[in-house]
């Protein structure tokens, strides 16, 4: 069976980004064939909160729009292969 990894963090976080560039991209590579016996989730909230009025991050609104769009790219590109190097991409240069 396939180890299950849940990132929880925040698309703007230094840790995070730092993490997912440094730690997370290489396990992609495909010369490293680490993801396939894993499967990965980002849960990218880390330190968002609700309130009545809506949501608010850490690091400000762009922050809360670049989770979703994390979200959304796991939904809809089923596979983290497929979704992940878009994530590193968006984490890497997240104001392009």
């Amino acid at each position: 069976p396939l180890v299950q990894v849940t990132l929880y963090g925040e698309s703007l976080c230094p840790d995070c980004t730092d993490f997912t560039a440094n730690t997370l991209a290489p396990l992609f590579q495909p010369d490293t064939g680490m993801s396939s016996i894993f499967n990965f989730t980002y849960m990218a909230w880390g330190n968002a909160v609700r309130h009545p009025e809506g949501v608010s991050c850490q690091h400000g609104e762009l922050e809360c729009q670049l989770n979703r769009v994390i979200m959304c790219a796991q939904q809809l590109y089923a596979g983290q292969d497929n979704w992940f190097p878009f994530v590193a991409c968006l984490e890497k240069h997240p104001h392009k």
